[in-house]
């Protein structure tokens, strides 16, 4: 009861978080910046507080990763409060404000609703025992839908929802779909500041060919398994991880040499560490330049006193003669 308790109250911050990213997005408003700060620390928080789960179940590496996303997006909150501050807009803060919201949001709804994950999950696997089929392994099935104890429309656990590749060690899940990967293409993509041509362009350049190799990849990875017998380890892990990396990789590049606005975005978010050092510079040379100013206009003051001064001798002068 209190793990679903604290699931709740986990998925209730999310939710906050991506509604305060949306409004972010596309608020022309002055609050824009306050709704940006308060749902990139919102969801700096659900980070850390889904890491305790990956300590426990010993995966150190996803979990020390959330706990540097904390840290990244509550860095991108205050610079957010700055950018209030300041009244300055920042694209590639805009940029990751979107790309956060599309791609977690959609995601994440995904992952709540355990019936829309399923149906993902579901034509994952049929296709890729068609193409398992149609290369003339003709044993292998679908099977049913697990749900694990999930109701249809909240996820109550972390089990996961999965389906049986019959006739196979394999079975596929949500990871196995690439969906994860395709939305933070899409994310990165439609909420750059660029033409739409060449968005759709890189699209297609790449989530489609994500999908695909994906497919290939479930296949190999059955294929190694069932009818290599290799050990699942490095089959799924080593060669499956490992192919999907370097994959992923070289489409980041296609989308930089398409979208070269999303490049400069991520650099653009590296020199927010010199943001405020920049603006203390800049202020510091502004009071310079108005003590200089102060100055000057203190001396010319002197000059055309005593200009006067001058002036009301010679006609003193001119006066007594």
């Amino acid at each position: 009861m209190l793990d679903l308790v604290l699931r709740v109250i986990i998925d209730a911050i999310l939710i906050t978080s991506m509604v305060k990213l949306a409004l972010g997005y596309y608020s022309k408003g002055k609050n824009k910046h306050i709704y940006r700060m308060i749902g990139l620390l919102l969801f700096g928080i659900f980070w850390l507080l889904s890491a305790p789960r990956f300590f426990y179940e010993g995966d150190f590496f996803n979990a020390i990763v959330l706990v540097l996303a904390m840290f990244f997006y509550s860095f991108l909150s205050y610079n957010e409060y700055l950018s209030h501050k300041w009244n300055e807009e920042i694209p590639a803060l805009k940029w990751i404000v979107g790309a956060s919201f599309v791609g977690a949001g959609i995601y994440s709804l995904v992952d709540k609703v355990p019936i829309l994950s399923a149906g993902v999950i579901y034509a994952v696997a049929q296709q890729t025992v068609w193409i398992l089929n149609g290369l003339g392994f003709e044993k292998f099935g679908v099977g049913k839908i697990a749900y694990h104890g999930n109701p249809l429309w909240y996820r109550t656990n972390y089990d996961e929802i999965s389906v049986a590749i019959t006739n196979s060690k394999v079975a596929i899940i949500q990871a196995c779909t690439a969906l994860q990967s395709m939305l933070i293409f899409v994310g990165a993509i439609f909420s750059v500041e660029a033409e739409k041509k060449r968005k759709w362009k890189a699209f297609f350049a790449t989530v489609p060919v994500i999908y695909g190799l994906n497919l290939i990849r479930n296949v190999s990875v059955i294929y190694m398994i069932d009818v290599l017998e290799w050990d699942y380890e490095v089959a799924h892990n080593l060669v499956g991880r490992g192919g999907s990396f370097v994959a992923l990789l070289i489409l980041a590049f296609v989308t930089f040499k398409i979208l070269p606005e999303v490049l400069d975005n991520i650099w653009a978010l590296v020199d927010l560490s010199e943001r405020e050092k920049k603006e203390e510079d800049k202020e510091e040379k502004g009071f310079g330049e108005e003590e200089l100013e102060e100055e000057s206009e203190a001396d010319d003051f002197e000059k055309n006193q005593d200009i006067e001064d001058e002036e009301g001798e010679v006609e003193g002068e001119g006066e007594e003669n």
